[in-house]
């Protein structure tokens, strides 16, 4: 042996080799706890339940998706009704599908399912009827507001409609006059044949039917003149009242008349007050 070399017994070489052993066997079944732990933790993400609020007596107070699930064929066919009698008008005005193109289709289908715009506001005309089985849809006098459960849902339907028929979908159809005879042949093909939303789902249980929320019609009118002073480029971001808008609109009739645009200002008042 090299003098300078130290002996080592067999039986602590054997100790430290299974000591070393012990603590790897340690640190991988630590690491497979953790790992456990963390599998766990992904796996016990919450599961997010579908509120459904009832009434004494298992009435349901349905949600805005909840509802919607049962709107679809009405929804639809309403929509598409709408949507052929502005279509309609546009090529009139236009001189025909060819003149027309379909631009001026996409651009009011951009806005049909506004309830705050002049093309939208059908869906705060409409009133769901009904508590359980298919339910009606009743067009009323007045405007809503927009902010009830059923005209939410309306919303909801009218945008997955024409998210599964696509726009440039239906500007074909009105460009190549598909379907264009009369408003039910256009709306039952579209919500029947292109798309399948019709027929009508009948809801199984029982929900509660809210009343239609009559709104202040003279805040509703006085909202949709301000928007569409803004959209001319004449109003500020304020709401006016009447008298400040009868005001507004009498000094910009002078400025029209004075323009020699007074007769297409006063058709596109109007417009507004129909």
């Amino acid at each position: 042996k090299p003098p300078c070399a130290v002996h080592t017994p067999p039986w602590r070489s054997i100790h430290r080799r299974g000591h070393g052993h012990r603590m790897r066997r340690s640190h991988l079944a630590l690491a497979l706890a953790l790992l456990l732990v963390a599998a766990c933790l992904v796996d016990a993400k919450p599961k997010t339940k579908k509120k459904k609020t009832t009434t004494e007596g298992g009435v349901a107070k349905l949600s805005t998706r909840e509802l919607a699930k049962y709107l679809g064929c009405q929804g639809c066919l309403v929509l598409t009704t709408t949507i052929f009698h502005q279509a309609k008008k546009l090529v009139d005005e236009g001189g025909g599908r060819k003149k027309t193109g379909e631009q001026p289709i996409l651009e009011m289908l951009d806005d049909v399912c506004e309830p705050d715009s002049e093309l939208g506001e059908w869906l705060t005309k409409i009133d769901v009827v009904g508590d359980t089985g298919e339910f009606k849809l009743d067009i009323m006098s007045d405007y809503s507001e927009c902010k009830d459960t059923e005209c939410k849902a309306l919303v909801k339907v009218c945008e997955d409609v024409k998210t599964e028929i696509g726009d440039d979908v239906i500007a074909e159809k009105v460009y190549r006059g598909h379907y264009m005879s009369t408003p039910e042949a256009f709306s039952q093909a579209m919500c029947g044949k292109v798309s399948k939303f019709c027929p009508s789902k009948p809801y199984p249980g029982k929900r509660i039917d809210e009343p239609f929320p009559h709104a202040d019609q003279e805040k509703i009118k006085a909202q949709r003149m301000q928007k569409m002073l803004k959209a001319q480029g004449m109003g500020g971001a304020q709401l006016y009242d009447r008298e400040q808008i009868q005001e507004e609109m009498e000094e910009m009739e002078e400025k029209m008349d004075a323009a020699g645009m007074g007769d297409e200002w006063r058709k596109m008042k109007a417009l507004g007050d129909e």
